[in-house]
């Protein structure tokens, strides 16, 4: 789930995270957790990539998740692609290499009683 992002000077934060703050950060924009999403995947021309190496693990065993924010530079809309990317490259110098883009997001994990063992079969 993304929980905060900030692209430009523009944040938004999920309203399951200002709860976990106990408050809104300064001049973000409070929206929940689909709105937040569908916001950066409709109002950007850029997507969110979610890739993990294995999604099933057994006792034990671990994986590599990636998280990238990926944008096509030839969209096939010239005004658009260029008013981002000159935006983006005046941004990053104008703010001393900040990055355009920040997010938070959170990484859930479910374990599946189904896939457990128990503490002595796992030793065994």
């Amino acid at each position: 789930m993304v929980k905060y992002v900030r692209v430009f000077d523009d944040e938004y934060v999920s309203s399951e995270y200002v709860q976990e703050l106990g408050s809104t950060p300064q001049g973000a924009t409070v929206l929940t957790a689909e709105q937040l999403l569908s916001k950066i995947q409709n109002d950007y021309p850029f997507h969110i990539n979610v890739v993990t190496a294995q999604a099933t693990l057994g006792v034990g065993q671990s994986s590599s998740i990636s998280i990238r924010f990926g944008w096509a530079y030839e969209t096939g809309d010239d005004e658009t692609d260029t008013d981002y990317g000159t935006r983006a490259y005046d941004y990053y110098e104008d703010n001393n290499g900040e990055p355009v883009i920040q997010a938070i997001i959170r990484i859930t994990v479910v374990q599946h009683p189904d896939q457990t063992q128990t503490p002595a079969a796992a030793t065994n």
